[in-house]
């Protein structure tokens, strides 16, 4: 079906611009070719990507919220 998901697991700022960076987990695999030259750092399931062109592209988002105890 084409479909997968994606998570952010972790945040930064990037040491040249100070932006905000996203740690993204994708469910395509450990195969980094077939993202765009817009993503920095591509390491197994995990990429880098700046907010703005990851906001760009995002095209819906859920907040999980931790139960309280």
């Amino acid at each position: 079906n084409g479909k997968h998901a994606a998570i952010v697991v972790g945040t930064e700022p990037d040491p040249k611009t100070g932006r905000c960076m996203y740690r993204i987990r994708n469910s395509w695999g450990n195969n980094c070719t077939q993202y765009s030259k817009e993503v920095r750092n591509c390491a197994g399931s995990d990429i880098w990507i700046d907010s703005e062109v990851f906001l760009k592209n995002l095209t819906d988002f859920y907040y999980l919220k931790e139960p309280r105890q």
